[in-house]
C-alpha cells in the first residue's frame, strides 16, 4: 500500500499538468471579443483613401481662370507679345543711332529694316507673313560696345491720334565681367487689336 500512494501521486500530478496545457492551447473564448476596448470616434484619425505620395504636390485649389494676357501692358482692346528679343554680334558698325519703327508691312527699300541686324530682320520678316493684321513694333539700340546690354519694350500707351511706346535699355553693371565686342540688342513686340498709322507710334526711352 505503501509503494501504490507515491505511484498515485505522480499520476495526479501528471494528469494535472496535461489539463494546464490543454487550457493554454484553447486560446481567448470565443465571446471575448466584445471584451476588448474598441477605439471611439475620437480615437486616432485614419489615414485618407489616396493619400498624397511623399514628394508629391497636393492637389491646387480650383480659382477661376483669367483671359491670358500678353507679355507687355497695352491699351484696352490691344494686346502686346514679345516675338523675340537679343543681342547678337552681328550687325553693322556704322549703325550708332537707336532705330525705332512700327510697321504692317515691309516696303521696298525700308532703310530701318534695312538698319536691323540680320537676326532681327529675319525675325521680322517671318512675324510679318505669319500676322499679316498684326502691328510689329521694332526696337533697335544701335551697336554697343560691349556684350552685357538689352532693351525692353516696357509699356504701350494710346494717345489723342496714335500709340506711345516706352523702352528701357540696360547698361551691363560697372563690376561686371563683359566681352569686348559689338553687340547689337533689339526687341520685336506684335500688338494686336491695333487699328493704327504705323507713322503715328511715337517711342519714348525711359
Amino acid at each position: 500500500m505503501k509503494k501504490i500512494t507515491p505511484l498515485l501521486g505522480g499520476i495526479l500530478i501528471i494528469i494535472l499538468f496535461m489539463t494546464m496545457l490543454n487550457a493554454c492551447s484553447l486560446g481567448i473564448p470565443a465571446d471575448s471579443e466584445d471584451r476588448l476596448v474598441k477605439p471611439t470616434d475620437n480615437s486616432v484619425p485614419t489615414q485618407p483613401e489616396n493619400p498624397t505620395e511623399p514628394g508629391q504636390p497636393a492637389e491646387p485649389t480650383a480659382y477661376p481662370v483669367e483671359p491670358v494676357k500678353g507679355d507687355i501692358p497695352a491699351p484696352k482692346g490691344m494686346t502686346a507679345f514679345i516675338v523675340a528679343s537679343g543681342a547678337p554680334a552681328a550687325g553693322s558698325a556704322d549703325q550708332r543711332e537707336p532705330v525705332l519703327f512700327a510697321l504692317k508691312s515691309i516696303e521696298a527699300g525700308d532703310t530701318n529694316e534695312a538698319s536691323l541686324p540680320e537676326e532681327a530682320r529675319t525675325v521680322l520678316r517671318n512675324a510679318l507673313k505669319e500676322y499679316p493684321d498684326d502691328l510689329m513694333i521694332v526696337v533697335y539700340t544701335g551697336y554697343k560696345g560691349s556684350s552685357g546690354f538689352s532693351v525692353a519694350v516696357t509699356k504701350v500707351e494710346e494717345t489723342v491720334d496714335g500709340l506711345k511706346v516706352i523702352y528701357h535699355v540696360t547698361a551691363p553693371s560697372p563690376k561686371a565681367i563683359v566681352l569686348t565686342v559689338l553687340t547689337h540688342p533689339y526687341m520685336i513686340v506684335r500688338l494686336t487689336g491695333a487699328d493704327v498709322n504705323p507713322e503715328n507710334v511715337e517711342f519714348i526711352e525711359e
